[in-house]
C-alpha cells in the first residue's frame, strides 16, 4: 500500500513540474493563466461578499462563547 501511494505521489508531483515548467517557459499561457485567476477572484471574492462573511462568522462565534 505505501508503495502505491508514493508512486502515485511521484506521478502526480512529475506531471506538477511538467505543468510548471510548461507555464513558465510560455509567456502567453502565463498571461492566459494570470488574467484567468484575476477573473475567477474578482468574480468570486470582492470586500463587500468578505464583510459579510466575516461579520457572520463573528456573530456565530460571539454566540457560542
Amino acid at each position: 500500500m505505501a508503495k502505491t501511494v508514493l508512486s502515485c505521489r511521484r506521478r502526480i508531483l512529475q506531471a506538477l513540474a511538467l505543468a510548471l515548467e510548461k507555464v513558465i517557459r510560455n509567456p502567453a499561457s502565463r498571461k492566459h493563466l494570470g488574467e484567468a485567476a484575476e477573473r475567477k477572484v474578482r468574480g468570486h471574492f470582492d470586500h463587500q461578499t468578505s464583510i459579510h462573511q466575516l461579520k457572520d462568522l463573528f456573530e456565530t462565534e460571539w454566540r457560542n462563547v
